[in-house]
């Protein structure tokens, strides 16, 4: 019995003492001191059971706790989960771009759109105009504005913006005898050499496009008509840095900064495919024709969690997203499920420390023919405005926001095998890194660049 107390010994604190060094590491200065203390409380638990092994009570308690860790241990192996019910996704109806936020603000560059708009959605406009009296994102009046810092974000759009001329193009006339696994995997590497952490192919299915334009003047209001198969989602990683300092302006200059990757990334991708004869056409901010949130979820990059958007299966939802479309034949992507969804069900760390309220505590609702969560645009998008920045606070207290790192894949791992490891496994976020989140301040941000100034 002593071997085995010893072995537990030995890998409960070796557990600990690694989790403390890579919290140290991801600058999780809670999570790193209590590891440390689990570290050294091992040796003494099962130290103790050791040395006084010889006592007869103790030799009983012993048992029960090496029985309780044997269960522990196998159970946490079992794969298990209830089978969801299936819904019929295909009777989806549409989203409009025109009902997104960021359409709604862009109507006052087009008053003539807004007239029409409002016609439609009258219940909008008083909402609408409230928010616009409020500092667009980037300029002087918001709480996290800084004359040196906040023109960047501008100028990331901006130049966005302009890309959107190289969308599509010239296709080759001449097309290549090539095999499409081998162009999947051209693709794939020519992604991840340029930046991309990962991508994801999927069959192109109507629920995927919006159902008209809206953020743009000259095809406002047009159906939007896309006759690709298939589609390709491009992930690039957030730094957690940045992320770690919502709501503040770091998050919106590193949103700004992966759009511009992922658009990069984009474009390069759907320029390739046109070179090898076929079409293709790049979604990137700004200017989208898909959704490019389900259609990652059908390309197995991801679950769509409680705050309605992407939780990638190894980074969470520290990530931004661009797509290409195109007539191209490729494999599709195979998709796993990582159980995302169901620890989302319990967990509700975005609901709880959402400082507007505005992503759900409750069940999914239904809308638009089928289940799904969705946070209130109207107030997130607010409290953006009065920020300066696209907030991200739900992002920063995700449990999945951590560093690809070996031991949070083990965790991930842990938490896709059956629902008692997911409850366990929340209880230890909460132990480890908290439950309830302090928002970033003025402050805050001065100090974060004050190095740099």
């Amino acid at each position: 019995m002593d071997y085995i107390n010893f072995a537990f010994l030995i890998l409960s604190s070796g557990f600990f003492l690694i989790l403390s060094i890579f919290s140290l590491y991801e600058k999780e200065k809670r999570a790193s001191l209590i590891s440390f203390i689990f570290a050294l409380i091992m040796p003494l638990l099962w130290g103790g059971l050791i040395f006084l092994n010889s006592t007869p009570v103790i030799r009983i308690i012993n048992l029960t706790i090496l029985s309780f860790a044997f269960i522990f241990l196998v159970s946490s192996l079992v794969k298990y989960f209830p089978k969801k019910p299936v819904q019929d996704i295909e009777k989806a109806t549409q989203f409009d771009e025109r009902d997104h936020m960021f359409s709604r603000m862009s109507m006052q560059k087009f008053p003539d759109n807004s007239g029409k708009y409002y016609k439609l959605n009258p219940d909008r406009e008083a909402i609408d105009k409230k928010i616009n009296n409020d500092p667009n994102l980037g300029e002087p009046g918001a709480k996290f504005y800084d004359k040196y810092y906040s023109p960047i974000v501008n100028s990331a759009f901006m130049m966005l913006e302009r890309t959107s001329k190289i969308r599509s193009g010239k296709i080759n006339k001449s097309k290549n005898d090539l095999d499409p696994i081998k162009i999947s995997k051209a693709i794939r590497w020519m992604a991840n050499y340029y930046g991309a952490i990962d991508i994801g192919i999927t069959e192109l299915k109507e629920h995927h496009l919006y159902s008209h334009h809206g953020r743009q003047a000259e095809n406002w209001g047009d159906p939007v008509t896309n006759k690709h198969k298939y589609g390709i989602v491009i992930v690039v990683k957030m730094d957690q840095d940045m992320i770690g300092q919502a709501p503040s302006l770091p998050v919106l200059l590193e949103s700004a900064k992966q759009y511009v990757e992922s658009a990069k990334i984009a474009h390069l991708v759907a320029e390739y495919i046109r070179e090898l004869g076929f079409d293709a056409i790049s979604h990137v901010d700004g200017n989208y024709d898909i959704l490019a949130v389900p259609m990652a979820k059908d390309a197995g990059l991801g679950e769509i969690g409680r705050m309605g958007i992407l939780i990638h299966r190894k980074l969470g939802p520290s990530i931004r997203l661009s797509a290409v479309t195109t007539d191209m034949p490729l494999p599709l992507s195979d998709i796993k499920d990582e159980h995302i969804e169901e620890f989302c069900n319990i967990c509700k760390k975005c609901a709880v420390n959402c400082p507007t309220g505005s992503v759900p505590k409750g069940d999914k609702p239904a809308n638009r023919n089928f289940e799904h969560w969705s946070i209130d645009q109207q107030s997130c998008y607010s409290f953006w405005r009065k920020s300066g920045t696209d907030c991200g606070f739900c992002i920063r207290v995700c449990p999945y926001t951590k560093k690809d790192t070996l031991i949070h894949r083990i965790v991930r791992t842990y938490i896709s095998r059956n629902p008692v490891n997911q409850r366990i496994a929340l209880i230890m976020d909460d132990i480890f890194y908290g439950r309830k989140f302090r928002l970033k301040t003025p402050d805050d941000q001065k100090k974060f660049f004050r190095p740099n100034l």
